[in-house]
């Protein structure tokens, strides 16, 4: 139970994101196990065997919807932002230095748009208890 108010952090895998990254992954279960697959991308419903755990993938307006009415949104933040699903080439362009400036500018500058979140891999919502009435 959170003290009166103290932030609230929460941070989860955006649904968007694993459906993006299929493209990239190409997942075993797309073949093997399709309806499972699209249970996962479309629900965010994983059951796991595929190398990841049993676990859900939230879309932005379902965690915004866990907590209404009992706390106040202050941040809504996507952790890897607009570069989440181009991690490799990310990584790549990282070691070259002389672009880390301006994507670091970037990401910081975006990472608070709602829509950055809803595609980054992991994104946080940032929230503050309700007073009890």
């Amino acid at each position: 139970m959170a003290k009166k108010n103290a932030p609230i952090f929460v941070s989860v895998i955006g649904r968007l994101a694993v459906c993006i990254n299929t493209i990239n992954f190409l997942y075993p279960e797309m073949l093997e196990a399709p309806n499972a697959y699209r249970k996962c991308v479309l629900k965010g419903d994983s059951f796991g065997g595929y190398g990841f755990t049993v676990s859900h993938f939230y879309s932005l307006e379902e965690l915004r919807g866990e907590f209404e009415n009992k706390t106040r949104i202050l941040e809504i933040v996507g952790l890897e932002g607009i570069f989440s699903t181009y991690q490799r080439r990310y990584n790549r362009v990282y070691r070259m230095k002389k672009y880390n400036t301006i994507l670091r500018e970037i990401h910081l500058k975006t990472c608070n748009d709602p829509h950055v979140a809803a595609i980054s891999e992991h994104f946080m919502i940032i929230r503050k208890k309700l007073p009890v009435p």
